[in-house]
């Protein structure tokens, strides 16, 4: 089974306990129809999740790194920014909730998960792997390995390493999901938020934007 989880990610698959669990593969398409961004916003190409009966829940998703997501940085050598890489390592953290939300719907999602803290971002320089790599560059093949830590009152901890070829090139910890309820939104078009007005919640939409503030 592992070796049909890495022919379809088309990526290096690391180690993963995968007996008796339950497995769900998601296409571009499909991973389209369950999460709210859209090209050229939507990084992840394929993603596996991984329910086993006992231990920890993981996805595991694909990101080709192309010219356009890496333009103007930088002009005389080309890597990824490290934003986008956060925003993909962040879709693949909304999958991996929204399956333990038990969503399986196109969009009809009554709870949608916001990362809103990551205590913990390392640089590993392809730790582990055959190759010694700095950057992710046009061309790479990325593969975030993220991991459930633990959850409670509609907060989620995960952990994410991501891998280049076969070694780990970052990884992120402490990265905190908060189950935001749509249906006590209310949208204030201004161009800079979305308030829920009982609680006080201020959830900035930004392009990119992955953040709860807490406002007076």
């Amino acid at each position: 089974m592992k070796q049909g989880i890495a022919k379809f990610l088309g990526v290096y698959v690391p180690k993963i306990n995968i007996n008796n669990a339950k497995i769900t593969f998601l296409n571009e398409g499909e991973i389209g129809e369950k999460i709210w961004e859209t090209p050229p916003q939507l990084y992840i190409k394929r993603v596996v999740i991984v329910e086993p009966r006992e231990g920890a829940i993981i996805a595991l998703g694909t990101v080709i790194v192309t010219e356009s997501m890496c333009n103007g940085h930088f002009p005389f050598f080309k890597m990824l920014p490290l934003a986008i890489l956060a925003q993909a390592v962040g879709q693949v953290g909304e999958l991996l909730i929204l399956s333990m939300n038990g969503n399986n719907g196109s969009h009809n999602n009554d709870k949608v998960p916001i990362v809103i803290k990551a205590s913990e971002v390392r640089s590993m320089s392809n730790k582990g792997g055959t190759k010694q790599r700095r950057f992710v560059i046009p061309g790479d093949h990325l593969l975030v390995f993220m991991t459930h830590i633990g959850g409670r009152f509609g907060m989620h901890e995960v952990k994410a390493d991501i891998y280049v070829e076969d070694g780990i090139m970052a990884s992120i910890g402490g990265l905190t999901y908060y189950n935001v309820e749509l249906k006590n939104f209310w949208e204030v078009r201004d161009g800079e938020s979305m308030v829920k007005q009982d609680s006080g919640f201020r959830l900035p939409v930004s392009e990119g934007s992955q953040t709860i503030q807490r406002v007076a």
